[in-house]
């Protein structure tokens, strides 16, 4: 299918704070046909959604996301920094954004920020996904591609 995708780059990233549920809402709210996403894992071993190697510009706290488990993520507020309206916008886990929005007629452009996670994306994908055909996973790292291929 040959069709133009207008992504929604972390989400409506210019309208709500980036990779967050507000923000792929509002992507959805404006039109977009498509999502872009970034992926890290958690000191526990979650997977979930932030863009950034330090969440300090983008949340309360300070460190990486593999510096706290999921649970100790949610205590910080990553909406603030952005507008005070989404004052305590939660992190976002990989599946439950899997669950709300794999199954829309989208294109995701799902990019790996580390090493570790392609196996556990690609079974969230596999549970969510009604047709694999339109999702796009990417990295800057070569070795998480690599992985991917043998899985």
């Amino acid at each position: 299918m040959n069709r133009f995708i207008n992504y929604a780059h972390t989400g409506a990233s210019a309208y709500a704070p980036e990779n967050t549920m507000s923000a792929f809402r509002k992507a959805l709210e404006l039109k977009a046909n498509g999502i872009e996403l970034d992926l890290q894992k958690t000191k526990d071993g979650k997977i979930v959604i932030f863009h950034d190697d330090f969440i300090d510009k983008k949340s309360n706290g300070i460190g990486t996301i593999s510096d706290y488990t999921y649970n100790e993520l949610l205590k910080f507020d990553f909406g603030s920094w952005f507008d005070l309206k989404y004052k305590d916008e939660k992190i976002v886990l990989f599946e439950e954004f899997a669950k709300k929005f794999l199954s829309k007629d989208l294109t995701f452009a799902i990019e790996l920020k580390t090493i570790g996670i392609e196996k556990q994306t690609l079974e969230i994908i596999d549970k969510y996904s009604k047709s694999k055909e339109d999702i796009y996973i990417t990295s800057f790292i070569f070795e998480a591609l690599e992985n991917l291929i043998k899985i």
